[in-house]
């Protein structure tokens, strides 16, 4: 018999719900509480899906509703004190959505304490398991243009580095297969009173990531900036267009599931 685990969601606004939507579509996940410091978000959330328990206090629902999997879909200042209290309480899986804290600080907090707790977290960067982001890592690890050397990813305008620019770091980390970091040079510029989700935003941003090559001891480096395309993957042999990779799976799923070899080998430029 399957095991059904007993889920709680903490924060049930716009985010809460793509959350709670999705436990109730899989079945061996069963929504039991909802905490919310407005009560009626909380209690709006409880009766679309719908939930039992409705709390704006998650210290009290954490102490009865003896729960297995917590979803933190708050805003980033107090994602980590939260993140602790579940983990302290015994959830045994946590998941917290993007940006995973406010500081370093504060995540290695978030880190030591589920580790202590045999806690499993996650933070929502689904973006990285999409089937374009797949096939790219699925042709640098198959070697398609060679070791990777640089990459160069782009924000769209107006999104901070702790909005998007989270998934864009971790989407080109999983296209080279979560490689380990060496070094991170970085600067930001803020000339303006620009805030994003309740938290003071840069006006831009430049990042440059250094990563561990594997048995050749290849460096790997992300550029982050507003300057750059969009998305350049550049390598010893060659270089991968992200974007064709994309226009590939768009038509071949118009196609019924033919795939496109022309797009394919376009995808990818190879020197030899």
């Amino acid at each position: 018999m399957t095991q059904t685990y007993r889920v709680g969601i903490i924060g049930c606004g716009g985010m809460g719900r793509s959350h709670a939507s999705a436990y109730t579509q899989n079945p061996a996940t069963t929504l039991v509480a909802a905490t919310d410091i407005r009560q009626e978000s909380a209690k709006k959330l409880a009766e679309e899906f719908p939930i039992p328990a409705v709390y704006t206090d998650y210290n009290e629902m954490l102490e009865k509703e003896d729960l297995n999997i917590v979803s933190i879909p708050t805003s980033q200042g107090v994602r980590a004190e939260i993140t602790m209290a579940a983990a302290n309480a015994g959830v045994k899986g946590i998941l917290g959505e993007k940006p995973m804290a406010a500081s370093l600080g504060e995540a290695d907090d978030m880190i030591e304490v589920c580790e202590k707790h045999s806690a499993k977290l996650a933070i929502g960067h689904q973006g990285r398991f999409s089937a374009v982001n797949t096939e790219i890592r699925r042709l640098v690890q198959d070697g398609a243009i060679g070791e990777p050397t640089l990459l160069h990813r782009r924000s769209k305008p107006n999104a901070g580095l702790l909005n998007i620019g989270t998934h864009l770091i971790d989407g080109m980390r999983y296209h080279l297969s979560d490689p380990e970091t060496l070094w991170v040079i970085g600067q930001i510029s803020r000339t303006t009173d620009r805030w994003e989700r309740r938290t003071r935003c840069e006006d831009l941003c430049m990042g440059l990531i250094c990563f561990e090559g594997g048995a050749e001891e290849y460096m790997k480096v992300i550029y982050l900036s507003h300057f750059c395309p969009r998305r350049r993957f550049t390598a010893q042999r060659g270089k991968l267009r992200p974007w064709k990779v994309a226009f590939c799976f768009k038509m071949t799923k118009r196609a019924g599931g033919k795939k496109y070899s022309h797009l394919q080998r376009e995808a990818i430029s190879c020197k030899n």
